[in-house]
Formats: C-alpha cells, structure tokens, sequence
C-alpha cells in the first residue's frame, strides 16, 4: 500500500478496517457515484438472492461497481448472483463475473444475467468454490448460444 493507493469499500469493510487503511478509503453504498481522478466510480448493489444463500451476502451491504473512463464501462460484479440490478446495466464494455458457489450465482443464472446485459466482453472470474472450480467453458457455451456477440474470455486464474 503506498500513500497513493485509494480504497474503495462498502461501509462493512470500513468497520473492520484499521484507521491507517479506513482513513485512505472512499466509503460507497449502494448507488453511490464517485469520482476518483479520471475514473467515476458507481456502487452496484451486490447480494444473493436465492433462498439457500441469502445469509452469504445481505442486500444492502455489498457492492459490485461500474467504472467508467473516456466512455469506456467496466462492471466488476463483486460476491452476488445475477440481481436485477446486473441485468439492468447498459453500455458495458467489459465485465468481470463471479460465480462460486455456493457464495454468488450458479453457472446457469451468470450466463443467463450476463446475455440480458450483454456486455461487449465477459471474463469469468473468482470461479473457485468450496468444493471445486465452476465450469466456465460450459458458461461460455451457453453465453454464446443465448448471445453469440459477447466476447467470453477464459483466463486461467487457478493454475496449479
């Protein structure tokens, strides 16, 4: 952490934060838009919604985030599953899924949530559940047979 780094975090990490670090953070809620230097910065709501695992992550807590730059919109989805909050974004370039189970979205509903959005290009990303890595090569199939113009980018995360 050098003195330039900003933070960006939900009011629940702030509160576990030590003072060093809390004190170079922005602090964001749901909704929130922030400008930091060249980049605003807008807190996506991030939650489950599935009933076996709404005590993983509470609606109203946790944000995904849009940044955008020059027009450029990247959508980092954070720990939820496919909320109408993802499904209504737009104009997204790229975006950065998560989908380990049983912590965010089935393979199923991040395929089905990132068609309805249809960013140009999807990455898979944090797909390492509990028990094992998700199948992204089956997300991929069926991102392509729902919409065959998102670019799906598989990347490696975990090598051995």
């Amino acid at each position: 952490m050098t003195d330039d780094v900003t933070l960006i975090i939900n009011p629940a990490v702030q509160e576990k934060l030590p003072d060093a670090l809390a004190q170079k953070a922005i602090v964001m809620a749901n909704g929130d838009i922030q400008i930091v230097g060249p980049i605003s910065v807008e807190a996506i709501p991030a939650y489950n919604i599935r009933e076996e695992a709404l005590n993983y992550h509470p609606k109203g807590r946790d944000n995904g985030y849009v940044l955008e730059t020059d027009g450029f919109r990247m959508y980092i989805s954070g720990d939820t599953e496919d909320t109408p909050e993802m499904r209504a974004l737009t104009d997204i370039d790229i975006a950065f899924v998560s989908m380990n189970l049983p912590f965010t979205m089935p393979i199923e509903n991040a395929a089905s949530g990132v068609s309805t959005f249809a960013p140009k290009t999807v990455i898979p990303y944090h797909f390492r559940g509990s028990d094992r890595l998700s199948d992204v090569e089956y997300f991929q199939e069926l991102v392509q047979a729902e919409n065959p113009e998102i670019n799906v980018i598989l990347h490696n995360w975990y090598q051995e």
